[in-house]
């Protein structure tokens, strides 16, 4: 999403006078290497680069300053002094959207990143003399497994979602680092470690479960066919930060809207099942030998207690009848059995990370934002390139079209996801 952003910005604010973009590097030519190799190259620039033609990267350095950082760190890792009190001394407006995104990672890292990291672009906004408005993204999911309807309100300093109040984040801090030290003074492997420390956090993500249908590895979900998923396309919530920006600037005060569709135009996770079977069954994934991958309708069972039964009957136990012969015939069906334990560990491993998305019950709320849209789109600015409006959205229409031909696209035929 920082990508659209970034395009969207650059197309709709011509006379922006400069944009600083803090990109994770060691320096100044490697955030400009990675501006261009990760950012500029992307499909979405197409526009600009069909405007501007041979001028298209003269438009762009003129406009854009990449800064080496990261947010992980105080000061948000900026070492060039005159570059710190430039950005300081010339900067009115900070978009945070940095952040782990990776629903597998590990709970240092997420915690560093995510939690840590927003404390320190606070931090260095404060000291920014001429700012207007500070906008920070954030997925409505950190909600927890709150139930009923999530209203757009903040937390009270050191307020946390299971009701204790005084949550310490340098307590965290240091229990991740005791673990981490633990691991290394034990000897754990890389790979030991990682595993540990993903095991202190909690992943989630939609695409796994369409790239790995989509590939035949998944035949069976735990899950409510009528849970409502709270989704909404990324340009709608670049639309949203637009607006936003624009509407709020110089206003001290605190504004949090929810950009979803759960309250206005629900998405009932039963479409994404029979999207993905219709889609498959149309435009079979393709092995490495030429041969079309065909997808069965997904076995549903309405709680993990009946899935784990399920998985116990089906595969754990002739897995273990299977290690038994592996022993006494002398490792012969070693190989059968090491790719049997992945796949079934994989998917255990998986549908316990998802466990509590499976059947969450909550709703969120879109008050504020339903308000916001109504004042913007009397002045005239949510019409067109600026809609966020979620009940414009057929589902159907958009699972098909758009959304799993972009992940078999970009993470299935790119080989982003293995």
């Amino acid at each position: 999403m920082n990508v659209v952003f970034v395009e969207k910005l650059l197309r709709v604010q011509p006379h922006m006078k400069r944009l600083f973009l803090l990109i994770r590097a060691t320096n100044d030519e490697t955030a400009r290497q990675r501006l261009q190799n990760d950012v500029m190259e992307k499909e979405v620039f197409r526009i600009l680069r069909e405007k501007h033609g041979k001028d298209f990267y003269s438009f762009i350095w003129d406009k854009v300053t990449p800064v080496a950082g990261d947010i992980a760190c105080e000061n948000l890792g900026i070492e060039e002094k005159s570059m710190k009190e430039e950005m300081w001394r010339e900067i009115n407006v900070i978009v945070n959207v940095a952040a782990t995104t990776n629903f597998d990672e590990r709970y240092d890292v997420s915690l560093i990143t995510n939690t840590m990291g927003a404390k320190h672009v606070l931090e260095f906004a404060k000291k920014c003399v001429k700012l207007e408005i500070l906008l920070h993204v954030s997925t409505a999911y950190v909600s927890g497994e709150k139930a009923g309807l999530i209203l757009e309100k903040p937390f009270h300093m050191g307020e946390t979602l299971n009701g204790i109040m005084r949550l310490d984040i340098e307590a965290e801090m240091k229990l991740a680092n005791e673990r981490l030290r633990e691991l290394r003074d034990n000897g754990a492997s890389r790979k030991a470690e990682t595993i540990a420390m993903k095991e202190l956090g909690i992943q989630r993500t939609l695409d796994v479960f369409i790239v790995n249908y989509g590939k035949g590895k998944l035949r069976c979900v735990p899950i409510d066919r009528r849970m409502i998923l709270d989704v909404i396309p990324g340009d709608m919530v670049v639309n949203a930060m637009m607006v936003s920006m624009v509407a709020h600037s110089n206003q001290p005060s605190l504004f949090i809207y929810q950009i979803g569709s759960s309250v206005r135009n629900p998405f009932c996770i039963s479409m994404l099942i029979d999207s993905a079977y219709h889609y498959f069954s149309k435009n079979p994934c393709i092995t490495d030998d030429g041969k079309p991958i065909r997808v069965s309708t997904l076995t549903i069972f309405n709680t993990m207690a009946s899935f784990r039964r399920y998985m116990t009957l089906r595969y754990k136990i002739p897995l273990k009848g299977l290690g038994l012969a592996n022993v006494v015939f002398f490792q012969h069906f070693n190989r059968l059995y090491r790719d049997s334990s992945r796949k079934y560990n994989f998917i255990m491993r998986l549908m316990g990370l998802y466990e509590r998305f499976f059947f969450f019950k909550g709703r969120f709320d879109d008050f504020n934002s339903e308000k916001f849209r109504a004042a913007m789109k009397d002045d005239g600015m949510v019409d067109g390139m600026f809609c966020f409006d979620p009940k414009c959205i057929d589902w159907e229409e958009y699972l098909m079209k758009i959304h799993i031909p972009g992940v078999v696209k970009y993470l299935l035929e790119s080989k982003l996801v293995k």
